[in-house]
């Protein structure tokens, strides 16, 4: 088991942000810490691998889930949590990548690894991954609250200098240009649950998944469902977890998907 001490920092992220505003079931105690990882400096610990003074980082292993996280002053931590801090970064800049920036590290690094070189050509990125879907969910649910045009919204991201993917802007003019068809299918699915029924983020992640699976073959049908039923664990609640993935389910198999 490990201290550590009050260099100990954890940034704010997103899932801290829904566990504070109860939005989603992160957080599987109370009272818990939150914090989804940290970085800080060793006071104490029984295990060799460590000693008082070593810089560490750690995050996943349920941390803000059901073990407190980065933002106590202080921390206790099985060793087997704890990654010393890779040489080059500080505790300031292991924290301000976080989680997201070291698996994303990780993940180059085993391509690389694997034989990925400049030299061999251009990668392909299928999926709306990361931010990519949540960026084109973000507009449409603010074009459907506002009652505006998405294209509209999407002009304003823009204008503002928030930066939208290329991908995403083609998932929203996708979802506004098919969205009666959309509808359509997503009411069939519901078996009489009309979309007016449905809250405005439910329909509108459901929207973006039947855009992928209906009209970008470079999406898989496995990605596009497990992406919203993702999206709607932590953006809207269990139940809306097990609907977006019971309709997207029966529009899948549809002759059409995918």
């Amino acid at each position: 088991m490990l201290a550590a001490d009050e260099a100990l920092r954890g940034d704010a992220r997103y899932k801290d942000a829904l566990t504070a505003r109860g939005r989603a079931k992160i957080a599987r105690k109370f009272p818990l810490v939150a914090g989804i990882d940290l970085s800080g400096t060793v006071e104490e610990s029984s295990d060799g691998r460590f000693r008082p003074g070593d810089e560490v980082l750690t995050h996943s292993f349920g941390l803000a889930v059901d073990h407190d996280g980065g933002y106590a002053e202080l921390g206790r931590f099985p060793a087997d949590w704890l990654i010393p801090l890779p040489q080059g970064l500080s505790l300031y800049e292991a924290a301000a990548l976080g989680v997201a920036g070291h698996t994303a590290g990780l993940a180059i690094d085993l391509m690389q690894l694997n034989g990925l070189r400049r030299e061999n050509g251009k990668v392909l990125v299928n999926g709306a991954t990361g931010g990519v879907a949540s960026i084109a969910i973000d507009i449409l649910y603010q074009a459907d609250l506002t009652d505006a045009v998405p294209s509209d919204v999407l002009r304003g991201w823009v204008d503002a200098g928030r930066e939208v993917p290329v991908f995403s802007r083609e998932l929203v003019e996708g979802v506004a240009e098919h969205q009666p068809v959309i509808d359509l299918l997503l009411e069939d699915a519901a078996q009489g649950w009309s979309v007016a029924r449905m809250t405005a983020l439910d329909r509108t992640i459901l929207r973006v998944a039947v855009e992928e699976l209906r009209h970008r073959e470079d999406v898989p049908p496995s990605v596009a469902i497990s992406e919203a039923v993702e999206a709607a664990a932590e953006l809207s609640s269990e139940d809306a977890k097990r609907f977006v993935n019971g309709i997207l389910g029966k529009i899948a198999r549809e002759p059409g998907a995918g």
